[in-house]
């Protein structure tokens, strides 16, 4: 599935949030070699490797729901530029907080959806 179809098939920021993790992890699985092409993708593919696709699914779904808690949201949406993906990867790529390979798992597939699977 791309971004549009999840979007046009969901009816929350949840469901559309959801749907893009299983669908990342389900083509990081079934393309492997392929995105370890991408330096991009090292976040994902170190930390799933290390703890598993389901935890993996797990946290990035938790961090997501936190994050719509605080009032985030919206990734998908056209005003989220893909430069805004980039900078915000940029700077948690050297934040060293409890739960930030989560966040650079999240923003990999963000930053996927937004170029390749839109």
């Amino acid at each position: 599935m791309n971004l549009e179809q999840i979007i046009n098939s969901s009816n929350s920021d949840e469901e559309i949030d959801n749907k893009c993790i299983e669908t990342f992890i389900n083509d990081v699985q079934s393309n492997f070699e392929s995105f370890l092409k991408f330096p991009l993708y090292k976040y994902f593919v170190s930390y799933s490797t290390g703890i598993g696709y389901i935890e993996a699914h797990i946290g990035m779904q938790n961090k997501l729901a936190k994050a719509r808690q605080k009032g985030r949201g919206g990734w998908w949406r056209e005003d989220c530029s893909i430069e805004l993906l980039y900078k915000l990867l940029e700077e948690h790529e050297t934040k060293r907080n409890d739960g930030n390979d989560i966040d650079l798992c999240n923003f990999s597939m963000f930053i996927y959806f937004k170029e390749f699977k839109k």
